[in-house]
């Protein structure tokens, strides 16, 4: 039986960039590599890869689970 760290997910996250007024769409990817424990753990970290690929002159919008 496969764990929540058996499996790759697929994120999207979704910015405004505040100089061009437009939406821009990033694709999160990892493999749980066993590394998570829960679901929520899955969450968080993709949450804070988000967060960490926001661009300076960018607001994050929203983080979008796609697939594992």
């Amino acid at each position: 039986m496969k764990g929540v760290g058996d499996y790759m997910y697929l994120f999207e996250a979704k910015y405004y960039d505040l100089d061009s007024e437009r939406e821009i769409a990033r694709k999160i990817e990892f493999d749980g590599d066993n590394f998570f424990q829960t679901e929520k753990e899955c969450c968080i970290y993709a949450m804070n890869k988000a967060y960490d690929m926001k661009q300076k002159n960018e607001y994050f919008d929203s983080l979008k689970f796609i697939a594992c």
